[in-house]
């Protein structure tokens, strides 16, 4: 698409609107902040204490949930590893605020969508071996006991996020290349990652029903693999419970758009906590909470293997 940007002629030089990035090895004066460190006042140190509380509860809250939303629904173990990888996102954050550089965080490995590319489907497994050494796949068992009797398991691996990382270190030696990207490419990019990470996100589905004609409502428990919230939760129940959390996404997001108090929005992100811990019980019942929002995304995981 880039390509296809250039090949227009005689068009202004703001259209279209590129990455105005600067180039990395410009001898940008934000590379001396480490040596002018003893420039700052008391009042300068206690200022940067607010943003720095926010970034911090931001990278917090995005790389915790982008962490259990990578796992949910795909019976997968919350390893050790991610709090390796919060370790390493504090010190890339600490030495980007040395070197004058805004701070950084990729959670593109713990996002749904790259967990779904890991997935091996059994049954694809077992057509693979039929086409290869004749095994009939009829006989291959597509419900592995060794991954707890499901059809599919995740492939877990630490290729696919080094990839990831070392692209990212790329970039910096491509700035020249980088600054040719129209920025509505890059819109356009950010726009297929979010629509591709609504496929299976329990807060979606809920708000498809909102559209869903009331005559099929009740059906939805007949098909196949539903959702187990429908069988334990009234309908008028996950209607009202989705317009609160709808409710709770519109404040968060309008807040980004109130100008300088935007950069608080971390915040209200970080009171949906214990508003759903506190506040929510006094409008509906435990067990209906359970269903919608478990606390406990790993009971949660047992219970939906069950019902299946």
């Amino acid at each position: 698409w880039t390509l296809v940007s250039m090949a227009p002629h005689k068009t202004p030089d703001s259209i279209p609107r590129r990455l105005a990035i600067p180039d990395t090895f410009d001898g940008s004066p934000n590379y001396t902040v480490l040596s002018r460190l003893d420039e700052l006042e008391g009042w300068h140190i206690a200022a940067a204490l607010v943003p720095a509380g926010i970034i911090a509860v931001l990278f917090f809250f995005d790389h915790n949930v982008s962490s259990q939303l990578a796992q949910e629904g795909l019976h997968l173990t919350k390893p050790t590893a991610y709090h390796w990888d919060l370790m390493v996102l504090a010190l890339m954050t600490l030495a980007c605020g040395l070197l004058g550089l805004p701070p950084v965080n990729g959670v593109i490995p713990q996002a749904p969508m790259h967990s779904r590319a890991n997935t091996v489907w059994l049954k694809d497994e077992a057509k693979k071996r039929e086409d290869e050494d004749g095994t009939d796949a009829a006989a291959f068992n597509v419900k592995d006991e060794a991954h707890g009797g499901r059809d599919f398991y995740i492939r877990e691996n630490r290729v696919s996020n080094l990839v990831q990382s070392v692209l990212c270190g790329v970039c910096l030696l491509i700035t020249p290349i980088l600054q040719q990207i129209p920025r509505s490419v890059l819109w356009g990019f950010f726009a297929f990652m979010a629509i591709e990470g609504l496929p299976g996100n329990q807060f979606y589905k809920r708000l498809m029903l909102f559209f869903t004609d009331s005559s099929r409502l009740h059906k939805l428990t007949d098909v196949k693999d539903h959702d187990s919230f429908l069988d334990h939760v009234p309908m008028q129940v996950i209607f009202k419970f989705s317009a609160f959390q709808l409710a709770g996404l519109l404040v968060c997001y309008g807040i980004t758009w109130a100008g300088i108090a935007g950069i608080s929005f971390p915040l209200f992100i970080m009171l949906l906590v214990p508003a759903r811990e506190y506040i929510m019980p006094r409008f509906f019942t435990h067990q209906d909470l359970h269903h919608l929002d478990p606390l406990d995304l790993a009971h949660q995981d047992n219970t939906d293997r069950d019902n299946t």
